[in-house]
């Protein structure tokens, strides 16, 4: 996993501006005088990847063999390699030796790169949506910010089992009567709800299409839905509905039966990725 060096053991980084969408999550990067915006996306089982190949030239990463990768909405396999990063320095911490793989942005307007920060394990990693900005602490610098905060607000914190490997998973209720998986995805959108599960739970669904980037249809359905995640519910009158067949972790054999996205959390949670206790804490509160 990537390493993390720090001034402190508390630091913080704001998040670049969103895309016109208002969808990702990205963090500022500067190099030479150049400006880049890397997504960050805890449904990235590869780790890290670059899509700029002026933001590779600048890092100067080293390639490795060729891989094929599916990545986002782009339809089919793209070709690219393997690649080593040895530091990226966001000015208020450091990354070293990221390995990933490079591929070519499949389009011009496309993120510059993608960093999962669930695949940091030697600091906990905040993504506070709340004041729109990323904390990076040690174990006993959390430990003491989460305990201050609990004595203050403890009806404002919910600490969850972090399941899964490369993905965070997270149990969760839905519509108050039945138990599922969540996949905790800050690179997707907002919430939705694998089809076989939203069948077996016999919901109501209504048929929709959307157009992927080269034009095809993409068929869907929508369907209400109340997601709670501990004691923070997520209500939704109409989610999307589909297969999920690409979530699904194949060291542990664990499978989304819900994804949460960032527009479900964005301007009112703070989420914190504990490796060290392998526990998600949720909070509506800043700490």
């Amino acid at each position: 996993m990537y390493h993390v060096k720090t001034g402190s053991d508390k630091a913080i980084l704001s998040f670049a501006e969103p895309f016109p969408d208002n969808q990702y999550i990205t963090l500022p990067l500067q190099l030479k005088n150049k400006d880049f915006k890397v997504i960050l996306d805890s449904g990235n089982a590869i780790g890290w990847m670059i899509h700029s190949r002026e933001l590779k030239k600048l890092l100067n990463s080293e390639n490795g063999g060729r891989a094929f990768v599916r990545i986002g909405r782009e339809t089919g396999l793209l070709d690219g390699y393997q690649i080593y990063t040895d530091r990226i320095d966001f000015g208020e911490f450091s990354l070293r030796h990221l390995t990933g793989h490079y591929v070519p942005k499949p389009r011009p307007n496309y993120h510059d790169a993608n960093l999962n920060p669930t695949m940091i394990r030697d600091r906990v990693v905040t993504l506070d949506f709340v004041s729109n900005r990323l904390i990076l602490r040690s174990k006993e610098k959390f430990d003491e910010d989460l305990i201050l905060l609990l004595s203050q607000h403890p009806e404002n914190i919910c600490r969850l089992p972090w399941y899964g490997y490369k993905q965070p998973y997270v149990p969760v209720i839905i519509n108050d009567e039945r138990n599922g998986l969540a996949m905790i995805e800050t690179g997707a959108e907002d919430i939705a709800l694998r089809l076989s599960f939203a069948r077996k739970l016999q919901k109501a669904l209504e048929p929709e299409v959307k157009y992927l980037v080269d034009g095809r249809e993409l068929r869907y359905f929508k369907t209400p839905i109340k997601v709670s995640l501990g004691k923070f519910p997520f209500e939704r009158k109409a989610a999307d509905v589909w297969p999920f067949n690409r979530f699904y972790d194949w060291i542990t054999g664990l499978g989304a039966d819900v994804i949460i996205g960032p527009l479900a959390l964005r301007g009112q949670m703070n989420l914190s990725f504990d490796p060290f206790d392998k526990k998600i804490v949720l909070s509506s509160v800043s700490f």
